[in-house]
């Protein structure tokens, strides 16, 4: 039997305390922003069929953090344009969510 890689990288809704002075919602925007662009509970869905062997990576930190799945460089990614590039600059509806990138590179 194979090994599988359970790839989950949008189930965290931890944004660390210095990417969340960043961010520019009051705290019920956030958590309403959280609720509509976290994959919930998909860190749980196939824990009752990984088998010895299998890994899961998951990112530790929201998308709103940073989305792992998005190019390195937004020059090539279709939804920085939206400002959802690998650090969002924009919610799910166009608003502002920060405009401070100089962590971009770290994340």
């Amino acid at each position: 039997m194979k090994n599988l890689i359970f790839h989950v990288p949008h189930a965290s809704t931890y944004v660390p305390a210095d990417v969340r002075r960043d961010i520019e919602l009051d705290d019920a925007a956030l958590a309403e922003e959280l609720r509509l662009l976290t994959d919930h509970f998909t860190d749980v869905l196939f824990t009752d069929f990984l088998q010895p062997g299998d890994s899961v990576i998951a990112c530790p930190v929201s998308r709103l953090v940073v989305d792992v799945e998005r190019f390195a460089d937004d020059a090539t990614e279709l939804m920085s344009a939206q400002g959802m590039g690998a650090v969002y600059q924009r919610g799910h509806d166009g608003r502002v969510l920060r405009r401070n990138l100089k962590s971009r590179d770290e994340w």
